[in-house]
């Protein structure tokens, strides 16, 4: 009685090495589900929930993909219009005036001040402001230098039914040396959570696609 064993040792290498080719495909496309993960996060969720959302479509529109390959396995994920400030917004940082100022918008006129795109109207732009009558440049009791309006009746720029007093004065902007900027967007955070949670999985989806197309091919070839 005898078992004789033959060795299929070399053909299991090879053919090991046909499933190790796909593996750059299947991480390229790993790597790019990863990234439209991320973007449909950052733009549904992650911004919304931020900051107050004025544009809707702002960063829908700044975010660009940089696709990998499988020759180049490396997504981007980038702002094409490159406003540095969403890079403070989640780093926090200080914003130094152009001029001799930064000019912040009052709380009961941040809203008002601001077009469908989210940029401030040209008509309440402080220079604009400060060519008006009633308005003018002041220090407040508070200590800050502000760009105010005093009142000719209905407050300037909204119809209310209400009247103003008459030497109650409106502060339209306050103006700062600089801005710090605080933390508000956590850009990074959510992608170092998106690639923990999708990455490992997305690969393995896409390398089970890529051995399924091999033998499909296989198949056909016969």
């Amino acid at each position: 009685m005898q078992i004789n064993l033959k060795s299929n040792i070399q053909a299991l290498q090879a053919n090991i090495r046909s499933y190790q080719r796909l593996i750059p495909a299947a991480t390229a496309d790993a790597l790019n589900l990863t990234a439209r993960q991320f973007r449909k996060e950052i733009v549904e969720d992650t911004w919304p929930h931020s900051v107050k959302v004025r544009n809707t479509r702002f960063l829908n529109a700044a975010l660009r993909i940089d696709w990998a390959k499988k020759n180049n396995l490396s997504v981007t994920v980038f702002d094409h219009l490159k406003r540095e400030y969403l890079q403070r917004l989640d780093k926090s940082g200080v914003k130094v005036p152009m001029g001799n100022h930064i000019a912040i918008a009052g709380r009961d006129v941040a809203d008002l001040i601001r077009g469908g795109g989210g940029g401030v109207k040209k008509a309440y732009k402080p220079r604009t402001l400060l060519d008006k009558k009633r308005f003018f440049k002041t220090r407040l009791k508070s200590g800050f230098d502000a760009i105010v309006e005093r009142p000719a009746g209905r407050e300037a720029g909204k119809r209310k039914k209400t009247r103003l007093i008459r030497d109650q004065l409106k502060v339209w902007y306050l103006l700062e040396p600089k801005g710090q900027i605080p933390k508000m967007f956590p850009f990074y955070e959510t992608a170092n959570r998106i690639v923990k949670a999708n990455l490992e999985r997305n690969f393995r989806n896409a390398f089970k696609k890529e051995v399924n197309r091999r033998v499909v091919k296989r198949l056909e070839a016969k």
